[in-house]
């Protein structure tokens, strides 16, 4: 189902949804309404939903008339390939992603494209003022900023990069590489622009109204592997070059050896030290080691993985905003 129109329209709203039948209604009527007096148009890329998401849509586009296109594809191929597949089908001159579970509120997408049409800004990311999911997600959101932060230059700068609430000009989006199995598809985007043209938004965030999270587990894996192509593998160079340099100097002498563990901590201090402060850095390096101290006769390699997990969870904690 298509709209009509020959004219393209200012934005375009990506929404991709999967069983989100009850939330659809809610979110079209919001949108409608916080959308007044601009030209736009939304997109729903549904991934085959069985409680008649898109039945339910198209429903809607004709009997309120609103400016929807339903994008209906056959079995589950994941959020990301879905936006990428609506923004191919999108037409408007800005471009904006928005979850259908209402977690992120419909009316931000207004504050946001009238912030880059008053500044002038080619992107604008919306960041949460209150986190209220489970405190395991808060944690695991914390860590993937934090992380995004550390290896990505671009990125450091902004309230939060992982943000999955963003508008931008069309040419922006074409002109980075999202893969679509990346978890967080918008870091591409950001790590691309100059910090100048990004404008964020403080949004409150909403619990989900109904349906159930779509998060697994495994996407952590998957953002680890994402970051370090986005990051240019910025971690496995200086990981590799630190360890060559270590190794080399244990050859030369053991003295040269033990200086080059006080190196490596003063390179993680001037990395962390913006961002989670002198205390913060203390009381993850204190976390890191006790832990290296204690499991690492028994435990081994396994045991510095702990600890260097540990250490990411606290300094994601501690962390100064």
């Amino acid at each position: 189902m298509g709209l009509k129109s020959s004219e393209a329209p200012l934005l375009s709203i990506i929404v991709p949804a999967y069983n989100e039948a009850e939330n659809i209604p809610r979110l079209l009527e919001r949108v409608h309404r916080a959308l007044q007096g601009i030209s736009y148009e939304i997109v729903i890329v549904d991934d085959g939903s069985p409680d008649g998401t898109s039945e339910i849509a198209k429903g809607l586009a004709v009997s309120r008339g609103y400016p929807l296109m339903v994008l209906q594809r056959r079995g589950v191929r994941g959020k990301v390939s879905a936006l990428l597949d609506g923004f191919k089908a999108s037409r408007g001159v800005y471009v904006a992603f928005l979850d259908a579970d209402l977690e992120w509120p419909p009316e931000a997408v207004r504050r946001m494209m009238d912030l880059a049409i008053t500044e002038g800004y080619k992107v604008v990311v919306g960041y949460r003022r209150s986190d209220r999911r489970p405190f395991l997600r808060r944690v695991i959101s914390g860590g993937a900023r934090l992380l995004s932060k550390l290896v990505i230059p671009g990125v450091r700068g902004l309230r939060d990069p992982t943000s999955e609430l963003l508008l931008a000009k069309r040419e922006v989006i074409e002109g980075a590489r999202i893969r679509d199995w990346y978890i967080k598809p918008f870091l591409p985007v950001l790590a691309k622009v100059d910090r100048k043209d990004v404008g964020e938004v403080e949004i409150e965030q909403s619990s989900r109204v109904s349906g159930e999270s779509k998060f697994r587990p495994f996407w952590i894996l998957e953002y680890l592997v994402e970051l370090e192509e986005v990051s240019g593998h910025v971690v496995l160079k200086v990981v590799f070059a630190a360890s060559l340099g270590a190794f080399a100097a244990n050859l030369v002498s053991p003295i040269i050896g033990i200086h080059s563990i006080f190196v490596s901590l003063g390179i993680r201090a001037a990395l962390l030290f913006k961002i989670i402060g002198l205390a913060g850095i203390l009381a993850s390096e204190a976390i890191s080691l006790l832990v290296k101290f204690l499991a690492m006769p028994s435990l081994g390699l396994l045991g510095w993985i702990l600890a260097a997990f540990l250490e990411t969870l606290t300094a994601t904690i501690l962390r100064s905003e």
